[in-house]
């Protein structure tokens, strides 16, 4: 988890040094401005959790291509981004029907949380839906129950 953020955050400050520098020779402004941009995606990706970072993996993995391209050869590093975002998750769609009006909330599972800080994650999550009224209390002690099992 640490490791996205150092990265994701190198990537950064990469991304801002070649942008202003392919942006000062103006013939590859246009390169520069993409390149500031992939900076400020890798900044937001430094700070998303395991959980939304595999959420936005397809779009992280054209940006990490981009960077391996134009930040080569120190873009290689990027790659470890990629290595570490986990694959096992599974985002379900979940249906509520509270008296007579329909509601859709998305629910994001992490089938293997593989520390207490992602079990936090996960439960701080879980209760913001419950506030939020995605889903009932009974739904929540579920969920809870089955996250202290793992």
């Amino acid at each position: 988890m640490k490791s996205n953020k150092i990265v994701c955050n190198i990537l950064a400050v990469l991304g801002y040094f070649y942008g202003v520098a392919l942006i000062a020779t103006l013939i590859l402004m246009p390169v520069g401005i993409y390149s500031i941009i992939a900076a400020r995606r890798f900044s937001d990706y430094s700070e998303m959790n395991g959980v939304e970072l595999a959420m936005h993996k397809n779009a992280l993995t054209g940006w990490v291509i981009f960077a391996c391209i134009l930040y080569f050869p120190f873009g290689l590093i990027s790659l470890l981004t990629l290595k570490s975002v986990s694959n096992e998750i599974s985002v379900t769609t979940v249906e509520e029907k509270p008296s007579e009006t329909k509601q859709e909330a998305v629910e994001v599972e992490v089938l293997t949380p593989t520390s207490d800080e992602e079990k936090k994650e996960k439960l701080e999550k879980l209760k913001r839906f419950k506030e939020n009224g995605l889903i009932t209390e009974e739904e929540f002690n579920q969920a809870k129950a089955e996250l202290e099992e793992k």
